[in-house]
């Protein structure tokens, strides 16, 4: 029988907390849920578009599609640093759009959004949308 998500499972063990991909840009630290995500890889070459909305880095192609790349520092209101960085792909029905993100990450089975230090976490709709209200 499928689990609820929340609880005990049918054995009475505690289920195993959502894995979140972590990361920081500036001072605060953000996280993605893994279920909302398809994919992660170095970052490609990325083909800037005229006249592109702010926060719309380009395109790129990945696995022969292409993805519009939104630049994730910029839609936080953060500047986007240089270095190491990677990009996101999202899950279904937003498996068109990669997100840029600079830095180190990291996986969490924490949980998340129970203290004031916890990582935001991001929710991929609003990303995509620009309605972007973070929770944590």
């Amino acid at each position: 029988m499928p689990s609820s998500g929340t609880g005990p499972d049918a054995t009475g063990s505690p289920e195993r907390a959502e894995m979140h991909l972590v990361f920081r840009l500036g001072e605060r630290e953000y996280a993605l849920a893994l279920a909302a995500i398809d994919g992660l890889a170095d970052v490609g070459p990325i083909r800037p578009v005229r006249q592109s909305p702010a926060g719309v880095l380009g395109l790129t192609e990945w696995k022969g599609q292409l993805l519009t790349v939104l630049d994730l520092p910029a839609l936080l209101g953060q500047a986007t640093p240089n270095g190491s960085a990677s990009l996101v792909r999202l899950a279904p029905p937003l498996d068109q759009v990669a997100l840029y993100l600079p830095g180190n990450l990291h996986l969490s089975s924490e949980p998340l959004g129970q203290s004031e230090d916890s990582p935001t976490v991001l929710q991929p709709q609003q990303l995509v949308s620009g309605r972007l209200h973070p929770r944590g």
